[in-house]
């Protein structure tokens, strides 16, 4: 079965290399390589001229996000099955080999993703590969477990599903797994770590937390219904605190209360 990767891209010249690189090495090539390009400012696109021939580059006029710019990548592909790729990320030369067995395999899965090994630049790493076979409802609703560049999809189902949203710039993958799971699309994992996920140490870290936990919680509201009916008020309200607590992480004093809140309300009911 064809395979399209896509390719985010939005002034990252500094790692597209890499992760092409990581594309183009894979033991089971895709047979598109698609990259979008969110409206990078001039002179800060470098990386995407002189690409090697297998490589179409779509661009938009403007920056719309990486969302859409996922969206705008499985628009242009004619493969039914689409893997993505943000820039930043790297991907194990078995990666596509592995995901396109599975999916193979059990063709009632609509998608699948991978384990990850989150790196840091000081050279820390942590791998992350323990989650449910088969995504329920539940844990989907709880947890953010598909990350987009560990994810491949059928094509068709993420058309069915109304295709990446067009107005969030945060928890977009997130977002797309419950809708997924919500619809009665079936979301396996591999618990492989097949995926390098790089997470950028930035200043702001304050700030930069506080607003994905606002980002969250927008999330849940947009969710509520959803959340209520599935997890009850204990549940609901624990989810709620967990989000409180991590974007409360690097609070300060105020940020102590938002975990120790998220604590009170911390209990899962598995």
């Amino acid at each position: 079965m064809d395979v399209a990767a896509v390719i985010t891209f939005h002034r990252d010249d500094a790692f597209f290399a890499e992760a092409l690189a990581s594309v183009l090495a894979q033991t089971r090539p895709p047979d598109e390589i698609i990259v979008v390009d969110d409206a990078s400012p001039p002179g800060t696109a470098e990386t995407l001229r002189d690409l090697d021939p297998r490589v179409r580059i779509v661009r938009h006029g403007v920056n719309r996000g990486v969302a859409v710019a996922r969206q705008t990548g499985a628009d242009a592909a004619c493969s039914p099955l689409v893997a993505y790729l943000d820039a930043g990320d790297i991907w194990l030369p078995d990666k596509l080999e592995r995901q396109l067995a599975d999916l193979e395999a059990h063709t009632h899965l609509a998608a699948n993703h991978t384990g990850i090994v989150l790196f840091r630049r000081n050279g820390g790493e942590r791998v992350f590969a323990d989650k449910p076979r088969e995504l329920g409802l539940a844990e989907a609703l709880r947890t953010r477990h598909v990350l987009a560049s560990a994810l491949m999809i059928r094509r068709d189902v993420l058309r069915a599903a109304g295709g990446w949203t067009t107005d969030r710039r945060l928890n977009e993958d997130w977002e797309l797994s419950i809708r997924l799971v919500a619809a009665g699309h079936r979301v396996g994992f591999l618990a492989e770590p097949l995926v390098r996920f790089r997470r950028f140490d930035h200043a702001g870290r304050r700030a930069q937390s506080r607003r994905l936990m606002r980002g969250n919680l927008v999330m849940l509201r947009m969710y509520g219904e959803l959340y209520w009916k599935t997890l009850g008020l204990r549940g609901t309200v624990a989810t709620y605190g967990d989000v409180i607590a991590g974007g409360g992480r690097y609070g300060g004093i105020d940020g102590r209360a938002l975990r120790a809140l998220g604590w009170l309300f911390g209990y899962r009911e598995r």
